[in-house]
Parts: C-alpha cells; sequence; structure tokens
C-alpha cells in the first residue's frame, strides 16, 4: 500500500508500539492479531492521507 519497504517497516514498529502503550484498551475477548491488524491499517491509512495532503499544497 505504500510502496515502500523502509515506510512499512516504520508503520509495523509504529503499531508494535501503539499496541504496547494501549494493551489496557484491548479485548482479551477478540484476538490480539485483528486488534494489531487494525492499528497497522489506521496507521497506514493516516501516513497515505498526510502523503496527499502534502502533494496538494
Amino acid at each position: 500500500m505504500l510502496g515502500n519497504a523502509h515506510e512499512a517497516e516504520d508503520i509495523a514498529q509504529e503499531a508494535f508500539i501503539r499496541a504496547y502503550v494501549n494493551i489496557e484498551s484491548f479485548d482479551v475477548n477478540r484476538k490480539f492479531s485483528t486488534w494489531l491488524y487494525r492499528i497497522a491499517t489506521n496507521l497506514t491509512i493516516d501516513r497515505i492521507q498526510k502523503k496527499k495532503s502534502r502533494i496538494i499544497i
């Protein structure tokens, strides 16, 4: 989605950091992998939107 391995690694690292920092919000009745995937997806979407706004300006 990002088209760049370095950016993908940054997103993955940030996702794990956010999961660690916000572990108390994790619902133990759900799958951890799904929760982590959603964090990574949201970070990716945010990064893409930031890129688009930089191009427009």
